[in-house]
């Protein structure tokens, strides 16, 4: 795939990054396990608050190794010396394994042990991930283990932007269109968050729990857009193989990267949450079944 974009393009990511990235850090945050007394970047999470109930929200199979292999979880702060604080929660909600979301509340110790550079993200910086246009650009952000060495992790983020996936998704297992949405990740040459390309992951993990952004921006409304117009739509759960596909008549060859649409974090926080209803009311429209 020829990775040259235009100028206008370009310039578009760069403001993003810079405008966006100080949200990125501040509210996506690294996931740690801890085992045999040393600590390792399992995943990734985001702060969600709604009311005064405080959630992360991530992929269920990143907290498993806390329920079936008994290593205690801790969420970094922001900064280059954060020190991890363990994540201890009220309540933990896991959606079924085709849907892989975790949703974890957490007491108030762990939310008092988070640096005050970290913040909360809001109903009004979600969308359900409904009807998302393919034409936009889309970011991911997360930690990758496999950049995890030495040196603070905190500057070892990714933040990485795309479109949406439109091949063919026969024999994606537990691919459901209703409440996924998949992002491109290409297996050549890939854009970086300031519209270059560089060096990228070799492996996904502790990507895993990233959430996916919509920019609600095209070159057209630069001059008027800005970071609060951007919306996380949904989680990062998977990755599948590459697939080789048309788009607008020159063949791409993509991972399709599945993430959990948001409205699967909202339809479960509206059933299990009745107290939180009424916020949710105010700043999310219901939907019709």
């Amino acid at each position: 795939m020829n990775t040259t974009i235009p100028s206008e393009a370009e310039a578009f990511l760069k403001k993003v990054h810079e405008e966006m990235l100080p949200k990125f850090l501040s509210s996506v945050l690294p996931l740690y396990a801890e085992k045999d007394n040393r600590r390792g970047l399992e995943g990734t999470g985001t702060l969600f608050r709604i009311a005064d109930t405080s959630f992360v929200i991530t992929a269920a199979h990143v907290v498993e190794i806390e329920t079936k292999g008994r290593c205690p979880l801790y969420i970094a702060g922001s900064g280059n010396n954060a020190i991890p604080v363990r994540l201890q929660t009220r309540r933990s909600l896991i959606r079924p394994q085709s849907l892989d979301v975790a949703i974890l509340e957490l007491d108030d110790k762990t939310v008092e042990g988070l640096p005050p550079e970290c913040g909360f993200l809001h109903l009004f910086d979600m969308e359900s991930g409904d009807n998302l246009p393919p034409t936009e650009w889309y970011y991911v952000h997360g930690y990758p283990s496999c950049w995890a060495g030495t040196g603070p992790m905190r500057e070892k983020h990714l933040t990485y932007a795309s479109v949406l996936y439109v091949g063919p998704t026969n024999n994606l297992a537990d691919y459901d269109p209703d409440n996924h949405v998949l992002v491109e990740w290409y297996t050549t040459k890939n854009f970086r968050f300031d519209g270059g390309t560089g060096e990228f992951p070799n492996a996904f993990g502790g990507i895993s729990g990233s959430s996916v952004w919509r920019t609600h921006a095209t070159p057209g409304n630069l001059s008027t857009w800005s970071p609060d117009m951007a919306k996380v739509v949904g989680v990062q759960t998977g990755k599948y193989r590459p697939r080789k596909y048309m788009r607008n008549g020159v063949e791409v060859e993509a991972f399709p990267i599945q993430a959990a649409r948001w409205r699967v974090i909202l339809e479960t926080l509206w059933e299990e949450y009745p107290d939180l209803k009424a916020a949710q009311r105010i700043r999310v429209p219901r939907r019709s079944h």
